[in-house]
């Protein structure tokens, strides 16, 4: 069996490079603590960069079919996209506050122990 023959949802050329691209561009903004925005024509060229041709009327296009997009970008026009969710508050998160609010010292001497004895 191939992957076309079960694979039912048809993925317009270059979206996950696009997809890649805003994550890549969110995730800078927020480290460097940015506007969490970015230039139409600067994301047009990074994009032709990757091989994808984009201009405003393809990235609405995008926008309207392609949800991976629509999640990461929260407004955009002929000058600019507004990333969404730069603060990482809907962000699953792996580490619960009760999990951060362990003492380190605590925590490592328990598994010291547990490593000691294993060896034992």
């Amino acid at each position: 069996m191939k992957a076309h023959e079960f694979i039912s949802e048809k993925v317009p050329e270059g979206v996950d490079k696009l997809a890649s691209l805003l994550i890549f561009l969110r995730n800078r903004a927020e480290q460097k603590s940015l506007k969490p925005q970015v230039s139409m024509s600067a994301f047009a060229s990074m994009a032709k960069r990757l091989g994808v041709s984009l201009n405003y009327d393809s990235f609405s296009n995008l926008m309207q079919t392609s949800p991976t997009i629509a999640n990461l970008v929260q407004d955009f026009n002929n000058d600019t996209i507004v990333f969404k969710n730069t603060d990482g508050s809907d962000d699953q998160t792996i580490a619960t506050p009760d999990d951060v609010d362990v003492e380190p010292t605590s925590q490592v001497d328990k598994m010291a122990k547990r490593a000691l004895n294993k060896r034992t």
